[in-house]
Protein backbone atom coordinates (compact mmCIF):
# COMPACT_ATOMS: atom_id res chain seq x y z
CA UNK A 1 0.00 0.00 0.00
CA UNK A 2 1.27 3.52 -1.14
CA UNK A 3 1.99 6.06 1.96
CA UNK A 4 -0.48 8.85 2.05
CA UNK A 5 0.76 10.66 5.75
CA UNK A 6 4.35 11.71 6.38
CA UNK A 7 4.65 12.19 10.22
CA UNK A 8 8.08 14.30 10.96
CA UNK A 9 9.13 15.08 14.37
CA UNK A 10 11.31 18.91 13.61
CA UNK A 11 14.38 19.50 15.97
CA UNK A 12 17.04 16.64 15.40
CA UNK A 13 15.11 15.04 12.12
CA UNK A 14 13.09 17.64 9.56
CA UNK A 15 15.60 20.63 10.91
CA UNK A 16 19.02 21.01 10.80
CA UNK A 17 20.90 21.69 13.95
CA UNK A 18 20.58 25.25 13.35
CA UNK A 19 17.06 24.53 14.05
CA UNK A 20 16.03 25.68 10.07
CA UNK A 21 14.85 23.72 7.19
CA UNK A 22 16.74 22.31 4.83
CA UNK A 23 16.03 23.07 0.98
CA UNK A 24 16.02 19.39 0.17
CA UNK A 25 13.28 18.96 1.86
CA UNK A 26 10.97 21.71 1.32
CA UNK A 27 11.82 20.32 -2.52
CA UNK A 28 10.73 16.74 -0.94
CA UNK A 29 7.50 17.76 0.68
CA UNK A 30 6.48 19.63 -2.63
CA UNK A 31 6.93 16.24 -4.77
CA UNK A 32 5.26 14.52 -1.83
CA UNK A 33 2.09 16.49 -2.24
CA UNK A 34 2.14 15.33 -6.43
CA UNK A 35 1.97 11.76 -4.62
CA UNK A 36 -1.12 12.56 -2.77
CA UNK A 37 1.02 12.15 0.17
CA UNK A 38 0.29 14.82 3.34
CA UNK A 39 3.10 16.10 5.56
CA UNK A 40 1.87 16.29 9.43
CA UNK A 41 4.43 18.17 11.73
CA UNK A 42 4.95 16.22 15.08
CA UNK A 43 6.73 18.01 17.31
CA UNK A 44 7.40 18.70 21.30
CA UNK A 45 7.30 22.60 20.85
CA UNK A 46 4.19 24.47 21.64
CA UNK A 47 2.51 26.05 18.15
CA UNK A 48 3.96 29.27 18.84
CA UNK A 49 7.38 28.05 18.42
CA UNK A 50 7.09 25.79 14.83
CA UNK A 51 9.78 28.08 12.76
CA UNK A 52 7.45 30.15 10.48
CA UNK A 53 9.27 28.37 7.49
CA UNK A 54 7.36 25.44 8.37
CA UNK A 55 4.07 27.55 8.74
CA UNK A 56 4.61 28.78 5.14
CA UNK A 57 4.07 25.51 3.61
CA UNK A 58 0.84 25.91 3.04
CA UNK A 59 0.09 22.30 1.92
CA UNK A 60 0.87 21.17 5.64
CA UNK A 61 -2.70 21.60 7.08
CA UNK A 62 -2.28 19.58 10.11
CA UNK A 63 -0.17 20.40 13.48
CA UNK A 64 0.66 17.97 15.93
CA UNK A 65 2.25 19.41 18.67
CA UNK A 66 3.07 19.60 22.73
CA UNK A 67 3.93 15.62 22.21
CA UNK A 68 0.53 14.60 20.74
CA UNK A 69 -1.70 17.37 23.69
CA UNK A 70 -2.70 19.22 20.51
CA UNK A 71 -3.86 17.87 16.72
CA UNK A 72 -4.17 21.48 15.13
CA UNK A 73 -6.31 21.34 11.59
CA UNK A 74 -4.84 24.57 10.00
CA UNK A 75 -8.01 24.69 7.37
CA UNK A 76 -10.78 25.18 9.79
CA UNK A 77 -8.76 27.22 12.21
CA UNK A 78 -9.73 24.69 15.58
CA UNK A 79 -8.34 21.46 17.32
CA UNK A 80 -9.65 18.29 16.18
CA UNK A 81 -7.78 16.27 19.40
CA UNK A 82 -6.54 17.07 22.99
CA UNK A 83 -4.71 15.04 25.55
CA UNK A 84 -3.85 17.73 28.46
CA UNK A 85 -2.39 17.30 31.61
CA UNK A 86 -5.17 16.45 34.42
CA UNK A 87 -5.62 18.50 37.07
CA UNK A 88 -3.86 15.86 39.74
CA UNK A 89 -0.59 15.97 38.12
CA UNK A 90 -0.36 19.78 37.22
CA UNK A 91 -0.66 20.20 40.70
CA UNK A 92 2.54 18.76 41.72
CA UNK A 93 4.27 20.84 39.40
CA UNK A 94 4.83 24.02 41.84
CA UNK A 95 6.14 21.53 44.64
CA UNK A 96 8.79 20.91 41.57
CA UNK A 97 9.85 24.34 41.73
CA UNK A 98 9.27 25.41 45.16
CA UNK A 99 11.09 22.37 46.78
CA UNK A 100 13.86 21.46 44.33
CA UNK A 101 14.25 24.27 42.55
CA UNK A 102 13.56 22.48 39.11
CA UNK A 103 13.75 24.62 35.75
CA UNK A 104 10.15 24.34 34.24
CA UNK A 105 8.75 25.15 30.99
CA UNK A 106 5.05 24.96 30.53
CA UNK A 107 3.00 24.61 27.86
CA UNK A 108 -0.72 26.39 27.05
CA UNK A 109 -2.85 27.74 24.61
CA UNK A 110 0.48 27.66 22.20
CA UNK A 111 2.72 28.71 24.28
CA UNK A 112 5.77 28.12 26.19
CA UNK A 113 6.16 29.92 29.35
CA UNK A 114 8.85 30.03 31.94
CA UNK A 115 9.65 31.54 35.17
CA UNK A 116 10.82 35.44 34.39
CA UNK A 117 13.80 34.87 36.86
CA UNK A 118 14.78 31.91 34.75
CA UNK A 119 14.56 33.67 31.73
CA UNK A 120 16.76 36.56 32.89
CA UNK A 121 19.41 33.93 33.99
CA UNK A 122 19.51 32.59 29.95
CA UNK A 123 19.54 35.50 29.07
CA UNK A 124 22.94 36.62 31.22
CA UNK A 125 24.03 33.23 30.56
CA UNK A 126 23.69 31.66 33.87
CA UNK A 127 21.59 28.79 33.06
CA UNK A 128 20.94 26.64 29.91
CA UNK A 129 23.51 28.30 27.48
CA UNK A 130 23.56 26.20 24.55
CA UNK A 131 19.76 26.41 24.25
CA UNK A 132 20.17 30.43 24.79
CA UNK A 133 19.19 32.11 21.33
CA UNK A 134 16.10 29.28 21.08
CA UNK A 135 15.10 30.15 25.04
CA UNK A 136 14.90 34.27 24.18
CA UNK A 137 13.07 33.93 20.95
CA UNK A 138 10.27 31.11 21.96
CA UNK A 139 9.65 31.36 25.64
CA UNK A 140 7.41 33.88 27.18
CA UNK A 141 8.33 34.77 30.80
CA UNK A 142 5.88 35.07 33.43
CA UNK A 143 6.71 37.05 37.12
CA UNK A 144 5.67 33.58 39.14
CA UNK A 145 5.37 29.89 37.18
CA UNK A 146 4.46 28.40 40.50
CA UNK A 147 1.40 30.96 40.51
CA UNK A 148 0.47 30.86 36.60
CA UNK A 149 -0.05 26.32 37.03
CA UNK A 150 -2.01 27.24 39.41
CA UNK A 151 -4.53 29.28 37.87
CA UNK A 152 -4.76 26.91 34.99
CA UNK A 153 -5.17 23.83 36.39
CA UNK A 154 -7.10 22.17 33.23
CA UNK A 155 -5.82 23.22 30.05
CA UNK A 156 -1.46 22.76 30.45
CA UNK A 157 -0.78 20.80 27.35
CA UNK A 158 2.73 19.70 28.61
CA UNK A 159 5.56 20.40 30.68
CA UNK A 160 9.16 20.45 30.06
CA UNK A 161 12.03 20.19 32.97
CA UNK A 162 15.38 21.51 31.65
CA UNK A 163 18.67 20.03 33.58
CA UNK A 164 21.88 21.42 33.39
CA UNK A 165 23.71 18.61 35.16
CA UNK A 166 22.66 15.06 33.24
CA UNK A 167 23.62 13.60 37.05
CA UNK A 168 20.55 15.77 38.69
CA UNK A 169 18.04 14.39 35.50
CA UNK A 170 18.88 11.10 36.82
CA UNK A 171 18.12 11.22 40.44
CA UNK A 172 14.82 13.07 39.07
CA UNK A 173 13.51 10.90 36.87
CA UNK A 174 12.22 8.37 39.70
CA UNK A 175 10.29 10.95 40.89
CA UNK A 176 8.49 12.66 37.72
CA UNK A 177 7.74 9.15 36.96
CA UNK A 178 5.66 8.70 40.01
CA UNK A 179 3.54 11.75 38.91
CA UNK A 180 -0.09 10.39 39.05
CA UNK A 181 -1.83 10.40 35.29
CA UNK A 182 1.10 11.73 33.62
CA UNK A 183 3.66 9.90 31.28
CA UNK A 184 7.11 11.24 30.67
CA UNK A 185 9.60 10.86 27.79
CA UNK A 186 12.54 12.82 27.03
CA UNK A 187 13.36 14.24 23.61
CA UNK A 188 16.55 15.73 24.05
CA UNK A 189 19.58 14.43 26.61
CA UNK A 190 19.25 16.67 29.29
CA UNK A 191 15.33 16.84 29.52
CA UNK A 192 12.78 15.17 30.65
CA UNK A 193 8.61 15.91 29.88
CA UNK A 194 5.30 15.43 31.07
CA UNK A 195 2.36 14.84 29.24
CA UNK A 196 -0.84 13.97 29.78
CA UNK A 197 -1.70 10.03 30.49
CA UNK A 198 -2.97 9.81 26.82
CA UNK A 199 -0.58 12.04 25.16
CA UNK A 200 2.00 10.89 22.71
CA UNK A 201 2.64 11.81 18.65
CA UNK A 202 1.55 7.52 17.88
CA UNK A 203 -1.98 8.08 20.36
CA UNK A 204 -2.74 11.86 18.45
CA UNK A 205 -1.46 9.93 15.08
CA UNK A 206 -4.02 7.37 15.28
CA UNK A 207 -6.68 9.98 15.72
CA UNK A 208 -6.06 11.65 12.69
CA UNK A 209 -5.25 8.09 10.72
CA UNK A 210 -9.26 7.69 11.91
CA UNK A 211 -10.22 11.19 11.03
CA UNK A 212 -8.52 10.73 7.54
CA UNK A 213 -9.92 7.31 6.72
CA UNK A 214 -6.27 5.87 6.88
CA UNK A 215 -4.49 2.94 7.91
CA UNK A 216 -0.98 2.46 9.62
CA UNK A 217 0.51 0.86 7.05
CA UNK A 218 -0.05 4.42 4.71
CA UNK A 219 1.97 6.44 7.55
CA UNK A 220 5.56 6.97 7.29
CA UNK A 221 7.21 8.55 10.06
CA UNK A 222 10.36 9.74 10.90
CA UNK A 223 12.00 10.83 14.30
CA UNK A 224 15.53 10.98 16.62
CA UNK A 225 14.29 11.16 19.87
CA UNK A 226 12.70 8.81 22.66
CA UNK A 227 9.58 11.13 22.71
CA UNK A 228 9.15 9.67 18.78
CA UNK A 229 9.22 5.83 19.36
CA UNK A 230 5.47 6.12 19.94
CA UNK A 231 4.87 7.03 15.85
CA UNK A 232 7.67 4.92 14.65
CA UNK A 233 5.69 2.26 16.54
CA UNK A 234 3.01 3.00 14.94
CA UNK A 235 3.79 3.82 10.97
CA UNK A 236 3.63 1.23 8.44
CA UNK A 237 7.44 2.28 7.89
CA UNK A 238 9.13 4.11 10.82
CA UNK A 239 12.29 6.13 10.30
CA UNK A 240 15.35 6.78 12.35
CA UNK A 241 17.90 9.73 11.20
CA UNK A 242 21.38 8.58 11.11
CA UNK A 243 21.63 11.36 14.27
CA UNK A 244 18.74 9.17 16.04
CA UNK A 245 19.55 8.16 19.88
CA UNK A 246 20.49 4.00 19.74
CA UNK A 247 16.92 2.76 20.59
CA UNK A 248 15.19 4.47 18.10
CA UNK A 249 17.69 2.90 15.45
CA UNK A 250 16.79 -0.94 16.93
CA UNK A 251 13.17 -0.06 16.63
CA UNK A 252 12.82 1.85 12.96
CA UNK A 253 12.76 -0.09 9.57
CA UNK A 254 15.07 2.05 8.30
CA UNK A 255 17.82 4.77 9.13
CA UNK A 256 18.30 7.40 6.99
CA UNK A 257 20.89 9.89 6.88
CA UNK A 258 21.21 12.57 9.32
CA UNK A 259 19.08 15.50 10.16
CA UNK A 260 21.87 17.44 8.56
CA UNK A 261 22.34 15.76 5.68
CA UNK A 262 18.42 16.29 4.89
CA UNK A 263 17.74 12.83 6.02
CA UNK A 264 13.58 13.40 5.53
CA UNK A 265 14.07 14.03 2.26
CA UNK A 266 16.06 11.19 1.63
CA UNK A 267 13.31 8.97 3.29
CA UNK A 268 10.78 10.62 0.95
CA UNK A 269 12.01 9.89 -1.96
CA UNK A 270 12.99 6.26 -1.11
CA UNK A 271 9.23 5.34 0.11
CA UNK A 272 7.06 7.81 -1.20
CA UNK A 273 8.28 9.23 -4.42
Amino acid sequence: MSIRLIALDLDGTTLNHEGKLPEANRAAFAEAFKKNAAVVVCTGRALQTVPKELLEVDEIRYLITSNGARIIDRKLGRDLYQSFLSPAAVRILPELIEKYGLKLEVFRDGQAHIEKSVFEDVKDGKTMQARRKYVMETRKPVENLSSYIKEHPDDIENVNVVFDDLDELERMRPLLESIPDARITQSFRNNLEIGGPDASKGKALEHLLEELGLSCSELLACGDALNDLPMIRLAGIGVAMGNAWDPVKEEADYVTSSNDDAGVAEAIRKFVL
